[in-house]
C-alpha cells in the first residue's frame, strides 16, 4: 500500500541494492532531556565505533550524526532488548540542538512496543500508542507531545507534534525484541520512503500547507525514550553531503559564511547554494540527479565530479567559496541557473563514466558577483556517492 499526504505524481519504487561501508559514529553527538533531567541519557559507543547503546531509562534523547538525512540509500539497524516496552526510532532533518530549540522542524519515526496510559503531563493522563509512527515535530515540543504524537493546546508556545502516518505493516503492532530491525530510508525534499526488513512501511510526500518548502533538511539522528539498552548501528549511506560553508570548519574566504549544510553565502541568497541528490546510485538505472537550490539566478554554472576530496573533506578557498573536490576533475555539464536559484542535471552515472565500487565526489561551481564580492564565482557544498552495479 502507498500512503500519500496529498495527491501527487506516483513515485517509482527503486530496487534495494547492496549497502556501502559502515560509518564511524565517533563524531556523532548526544542530546536530550525534555522528558527528564538533561543528564538522564547516555549513548555508549561500542568497539569499532559502528554501534552505540543508549543505556538510561529516562529522557527523550537523540544521537545526532554528521550525516545529512538525504543520503541516497541510508541503511541502519536497531535492536531492542528483551525487557521494557518504550520508544525506539530515528529522526530526519534534525539539527544539533533541536531537542530544546524553538526553531526545531524535523520528522520523527518512533516505535512503541505496547500501548501505555498514565502519568501526569500538563493536560492530564495521556496515551502512548503501540506501533510504528511518522510524526512532524515543530518548535520546542513538550515531552508528552513527542511521546503521544500530538499538538496539545494546554502546552506553551507554538510547538508540538503532529502524527503524519502509520507504518503500512507495523503501524498497529509493537516491535519485536532481540531482533535486528533493518531500515532503509530514501529521503528528499519531495518524498520519503522507509523500508523495514524489506517491507515498505512509509511512502509519503509533503503536504504543501505544512511543508511549503518540502520536507526539512538537516541531519539524521537515532532516537530513544525511556528504553534502555537499545542498540543502534550498522549505518551506511550511498550518498553523503560534506564540506559546508557555515563557518563550523573551514572559514569562507570573503567573510561570507552560509547556512547549515550549504556552500558559502552567495550574493543573492545569503544562505549559500545547496547541492543534493535524488534517485539511486545504481549504474544500470542511471537515475541519479544532482539538484541545486539558492545559487545566483540567471547565471551560468557547472556540475563537476572528482575522485578525491580537498583538505580531508574540509575544502580550500576558491573564489567566494570552498573547493571540496579534487583529483581527475571532470565537467558533467554547464547549465543556466533559473530565476528562483535552482538547476540540475540527470543521468550522473552516464555523464561521469563511473564504475561499480567507485566513490566519486560532486560540487556545483557558479558565477557569483556583485559590488561586495571578493571574486566572481562561488561553490555549493559537496557530496560523495558510492556507485553500485
Amino acid at each position: 500500500m502507498t500512503r500519500r499526504l496529498f495527491p501527487a505524481l506516483a513515485l517509482a519504487t527503486a530496487a534495494i541494492g547492496p549497502a556501502s561501508a559502515q560509518i564511524d559514529l565517533s563524531n556523532w553527538t548526544a542530546e536530550g532531556g525534555i522528558c527528564g533531567p538533561t543528564t538522564n541519557f547516555d549513548w555508549e559507543l561500542q568497539a569499532g565505533n559502528t554501534e552505540v547503546v543508549q543505556t538510561e531509562n529516562g529522557a527523550t534523547t537523540w544521537f545526532v550524526s554528521d550525516l545529512g538525512s538525504q543520503a541516497g540509500d541510508l541503511r541502519f539497524t536497531i535492536r531492542a532488548p528483551l525487557f521494557d516496552d518504550d520508544h525506539i526510532g530515528f529522526a530526519l532533518g534534525f539539527e544539533p540542538g533541536d531537542s530544546g530549540s524553538i526553531d526545531a522542524n524535523y520528522l520523527l519515526v518512533s516505535w512503541k512496543r505496547l500501548t501505555q496510559t498514565g502519568g501526569s503531563p500538563p493536560c492530564g493522563p495521556a496515551t502512548q500508542a503501540i506501533g510504528l509512527r511518522l510524526t512532524h515535530v515543530f518548535g520546542r515540543a513538550d515531552c508528552v507531545e513527542i511521546l503521544t504524537q500530538s499538538d496539545l493546546a494546554c502546552t506553551s508556545g507554538d510547538n508540538g507534534a503532529q502524527l503524519l502516518s502509520l507504518g503500512d505493516f507495523s503501524g498497529a503492532i509493537g516491535y519485536p525484541t532481540s531482533t535486528d530491525l533493518r531500515f532503509l530510508v530514501r529521503y528528499r525534499p519531495d518524498a520519503l520512503k522507509v523500508w523495514l526488513n524489506g517491507d515498505l512501511e512509509f511512502d509519503v510526500v509533503p503536504d504543501p500547507t505544512r511543508f511549503p518548502d518540502g520536507f526539512p533538511t538537516g541531519a539524521f539522528a537515532f532516537y530513544g525514550a525511556s528504553q534502555p539498552l537499545a542498540r543502534y548501528g550498522d549505518v551506511s549511506a550511498t550518498v553523503q553531503e560534506y564540506c559546508f560553508g557555515d563557518g563550523q570548519q573551514t572559514i569562507c574566504p570573503c567573510s561570507n559564511n552560509g547556512g547549515r549544510r550549504r556552500g558559502c553565502g552567495g550574493t543573492t541568497f545569503g544562505l549559500g547554494a545547496r547541492l543534493f541528490a535524488t534517485g539511486s546510485t545504481s549504474i544500470a538505472n542511471n537515475n541519479l540527479s544532482l539538484q541545486v537550490v539558492d545559487a545566483s539566478p540567471d547565471t551560468f554554472g557547472q556540475f563537476v565530479q572528482g575522485e578525491d576530496s580537498q583538505n580531508g573533506g574540509l575544502g580550500v578557498p576558491l573564489g567566494n567559496g570552498l573547493l571540496c573536490i579534487g583529483g581527475g576533475i571532470r565537467r558533467l555539464g554547464i547549465v543556466v541557473v533559473q530565476p528562483d536559484g535552482t538547476c540540475g542535471i540527470d543521468g550522473v552515472a552516464g555523464l561521469g563514466g563511473v564504475l561499480a565500487g567507485q566513490t566519486r565526489r560532486y560540487q556545483f561551481w557558479y558565477r557569483d558577483q556583485d559590488a561586495t564580492s571578493c571574486s566572481n564565482s562561488n561553490l555549493s557544498n559537496a557530496l560523495s556517492a558510492v556507485w553500485m552495479p
